[in-house]
């Protein structure tokens, strides 16, 4: 696995866009509550809301050009359309979202352990 040049523990900020399991492989570098912005495009969002090294404290919404960002209504995210839970698994084999009743531009955590 290629290694940042970047000390462990000494980033402010990690964004996941179009760009994998960021959540995972990169949570070294994030100091004790680090944010982590993500979008579900490869499922890196699904996987970080159910490591419980990560707490889910916001969505990132677009209409058009605007951005907003809200902490309301947090647990109305990540909720499968079929009503299953989320399959880890079958997010890293496919590499994409399951599918869910209500979606975002993209999704904040804060690590909260490491």
């Amino acid at each position: 696995m290629f290694e940042l040049p970047v000390e462990e523990g000494g980033l402010d900020v990690i964004f996941s866009f179009y760009a994998g399991f960021i959540s995972q492989q990169c949570k070294k570098y994030l100091k004790p509550g680090g944010i982590l912005v993500a979008n579900n495009s490869h499922g890196d969002s699904s996987i970080a809301a159910v490591d419980e090294d990560y707490e889910f404290i916001a969505v990132l919404k677009r209409n058009g050009r605007r951005f907003s960002m809200s902490e309301e209504d947090l647990d109305s995210y990540f909720i499968k359309k079929n009503g299953t839970a989320i399959d880890l698994e079958n997010v890293m084999k496919k590499m994409t979202e399951e599918g869910f009743t209500k979606t975002a531009f993209a999704y904040v955590f804060r690590l909260i352990r490491q």
